[in-house]
């Protein structure tokens, strides 16, 4: 049954992608975030007068709004479990940024929560979202790159530089594998969108050059069930950059965030055979693909209908994740599976 009405939101977590949120909801005549809470009384206070929300001075008070249907987390990692799970248990909707958990104990237990409240639980991965990767997917399914082979793929950014003590992210056990968790599980779950569930994942973490105790330059190596090898590079210390190339019997496909998704046909006799298929992403606030998501998790609410990234997909991401940091502990290669089916600890301390 559709439910035309104002959607109210309630948001957690009032840091740079709270903030996108924020705007991308400003630019949505369905949804309002009418109250939010941050555990610091000042930035909640700041937040609420810049996007004209109430501030909550405990999360309770926001669980405890009749009108809001929904709660958007945004906070630190280690948050995620309690803060889903209680609105669940308040009947509020939920969507969560990823990565949704840091380990398979805690992404359970979310699931089985908004299951048995019956409420949605949607996961923030939002880069499959983005015009160039939906040409690829369509790409891919029209047979346009032939068969599939390999995936070549990498995304760094140089934030782990400005880590300091006492940030969350300075923290092996929540932010396992360093760049692989924070932005890694966004090509993850990109490739698997696009060619399916990963298999198994041979990985290697190294701490190279920053303060903080994680590692932060990462490499892992990927089997799809379905065939096709790949690799993901993704480094805490670099340049940024955001790329993706899979390999097909017919065609190459050449994506990057700030460029777009070309198709090449080279050959040493022709040279350079290039066809571009979709621009290149505009990052600046209101992003469009955080427009797409809260979009889709109003259309949930009302509707009733699956989200595209449920829990289970979130969670395999992470399995993907924690499967990468048990093999570059072991030297061996990991199934996704066994991570899913045993995995009931974080694997953040060594």
């Amino acid at each position: 049954m559709q439910d035309e009405g104002l959607v109210r939101l309630g948001l957690v977590g009032l840091g740079g992608w709270g903030e996108h949120i924020a705007l991308a909801a400003q630019r949505r005549p369905d949804v309002e975030i009418t109250r939010c809470y941050a555990r610091s009384p000042e930035s909640r206070g700041a937040f609420a007068a810049r996007h004209g929300c109430i501030p909550c001075a405990d999360y309770e008070e926001m669980l405890t709004d009749p009108a809001i249907r929904g709660i958007i987390v945004m906070s630190a990692n280690r948050a995620h479990r309690e803060q889903v799970v209680a609105a669940a248990r308040a009947g509020k909707h939920c969507l969560v940024t990823k990565p949704m958990a840091t380990s398979i104990e805690d992404g359970r237990a979310m699931i089985d929560a908004c299951r048995a409240a019956g409420v949605i639980l949607t996961v923030g991965h939002q880069s499959r979202r983005e015009p160039a990767i939906r040409a690829l997917k369509q790409a891919l399914e029209a047979g346009e790159l032939g068969n599939p082979v390999l995936a070549e793929a990498n995304i760094s950014s140089g934030d782990g530089l400005s880590i300091e003590p006492g940030q969350w992210r300075w923290s092996r056990d929540e932010c396992i594998g360093g760049p692989l968790i924070q932005l890694g599980i966004h090509h993850i779950d990109t490739l698997q969108y696009l060619l399916g569930p990963i298999a198994r994942v041979q990985g290697w973490q190294r701490r190279t050059q920053v303060r903080a105790e994680i590692d932060d330059v990462t490499g892992t190596l990927l089997e799809f069930a379905a065939g096709p090898a790949g690799y993901i590079g993704s480094a805490y210390v670099t340049g940024e950059t955001c790329w993706i190339k899979i390999g097909g019997t017919r065609a190459i496909a050449h994506y990057d965030q700030h460029v777009g998704l070309t198709l090449s046909h080279d050959s040493w006799q022709g040279g350079p055979s290039r066809e571009c298929r979709a621009p290149g992403m505009n990052l600046r606030a209101p992003i469009s693909t955080l427009r797409e998501e809260l979009a889709e998790f109003v259309a949930c609410i009302r509707t009733g209908k699956p989200p595209e990234i449920d829990g289970e997909a979130g969670l395999r991401n992470v399995a993907v994740v924690l499967a990468a940091v048990k093999s570059g502990r072991t030297g061996e290669a990991v199934c996704v599976d066994e991570i899913l089916a045993g995995e009931s600890q974080t694997l953040g301390t060594g």
